[in-house]
């Protein structure tokens, strides 16, 4: 599952490796906030009870995403119908507003789940316009409130750092991802050319409290700010 930089893998791959390296309550809490649920909800999901559907799925996915996971159900979508789902996710619009307004109930949001998560149906032309334009409309909210908890998840992880001696690809990823802001690209190319770089490695793998992935994530973000 483990790229270089970038963890791939399904949700339930990804959130495994988020709860296993990051236990701790307060990376819990956050997670069980975005996805409005209690922190026991979460430890069943983490104890493999069952892995959520719908809404709930939809919420887990947006949040290993903006943690700097590679989520394949995301990815597998086309752009729109993802920012459709990030916005759901961040709470920006809600779904049963949006599933009425695409021709759908608000009282069933099958047709909206499947469009969303379970990417089994593909949307009408009249359908797929709709999603555009509902996108378009929240373009800047939702680039505001991503970078907003992308730095939330950063502090909660860099929390977790000073604890745990071996930090992971994508609290390192998250870091950069918030430095850049909106630029996805140009983060990850430089996320994983810092990677490749031995002095990286070392000061990802050879530190006990954190310290080295903390000040190497203050430095680049400082020089990508300049820029």
């Amino acid at each position: 599952m483990s790229t270089i930089g970038r963890l791939i893998g399904t949700a339930e791959e990804c959130f495994l490796d988020f709860a296993t390296n990051h236990p701790e309550l307060a990376a819990l809490q956050l997670l069980a906030e975005f996805c409005r649920v209690n922190v026991a909800q979460v430890q069943k999901w983490q104890r493999g009870q069952y892995f959520p559907r719908g809404e709930q799925a939809l919420r887990i996915r947006c949040f290993l995403h903006l943690a700097g996971y590679e989520v394949i159900e995301m990815q597998r979508l086309p752009e729109s119908v993802r920012s459709l789902g990030l916005l759901i996710g961040v709470g920006l619009v809600d779904p049963r507003r949006i599933s009425e307004e695409l021709g759908y109930t608000s009282s069933n949001l099958t047709s909206l789940w499947r469009i969303l998560v379970a990417a089994n149906m593909q949307p009408t032309r009249g359908v797929s316009r709709g999603i555009s334009e509902e996108v378009e409309r929240h373009r800047a909210d939702l680039d505001e409130t991503q970078t907003v908890w992308r730095r939330r998840i950063v502090e909660a992880l860099q929390d977790d750092l000073g604890q745990d001696p071996q930090p992971t690809a994508a609290a390192f990823d998250a870091a950069i991802l918030v430095a850049f802001d909106r630029s996805l690209g140009t983060a990850v190319a430089l996320a994983r050319h810092v990677l490749a770089h031995n002095a990286a490695h070392e000061a990802l793998g050879a530190t006990r409290n954190g310290q080295n992935i903390r000040e190497l994530m203050e430095v680049l973000a400082q020089m990508l700010h300049e820029e």
